[in-house]
């Protein structure tokens, strides 16, 4: 039976040697997905684009292009200022995400509309009550 003091050498062992097999891959690894950089992870749209539900993704994209349009209408400028740009006031970044989520909620107010008529219509009972 080994000894107690061995076994904690055995077990501390492979806990720094696990530690050191593994950390490193994690730093070497440079490769982010769409809107994520080193310095900077781009918040958007949360609907799915592929997979099963993709054709919820319709919805997200026209959310989007309603989105750039309306913007383009109000401020005369083709994109809309990102919160940790520096280029824009707080005052014009905190109006792009009140005219974003203003055209989210309408957006999603109508296609939970949708639905539930869909539903009421298929079923015959009000998913509202």
């Amino acid at each position: 039976m080994p000894s107690p003091i061995s076994r904690r050498f055995a077990t501390a062992f492979l806990g720094l040697s696990l530690a050191a097999a593994t950390g490193h891959s994690a730093f070497a690894q440079k490769k982010y997905d769409t809107g994520a950089s080193d310095t900077e992870i781009k918040i958007g749209n949360i609907v799915p684009y592929s997979g099963p539900a993709s054709a919820y993704g319709v919805v997200g994209k026209a959310m989007g292009a309603v989105f750039k349009k309306v913007w383009a209408a109000v401020s005369g400028e083709g994109e809309a200022p990102r919160a940790t740009s520096s280029e824009y006031s707080t005052k014009e970044v905190l109006v792009a995400a009140a005219v974003h989520g203003a055209i989210f909620a309408v957006v999603k107010a109508a296609v939970d509309r949708a639905g539930a008529k869909g539903i009421k219509k298929i079923t015959g009972t009000d998913p509202g009550r």
